[in-house]
């Protein structure tokens, strides 16, 4: 009985892993957005210069 159990804690611990890769994921597309937004920072700072 105890394998049984023992293995049904390893499933969700993959799942567990699984989930937390997604949100990695969602945390990079985060970063991508930022560096989008500095990007623009740049370009106003470029313009106010001139």
């Amino acid at each position: 009985m105890r394998e049984a159990g023992e293995e049904g804690h390893r499933a969700q611990g993959t799942e567990h892993r699984a989930q937390s890769t997604g949100h990695r994921a969602q945390g990079t597309e985060h970063r991508a957005q930022s560096t989008g937004h500095r990007a623009q920072g740049t370009e106003h700072r470029a313009q106010s210069t001139e």
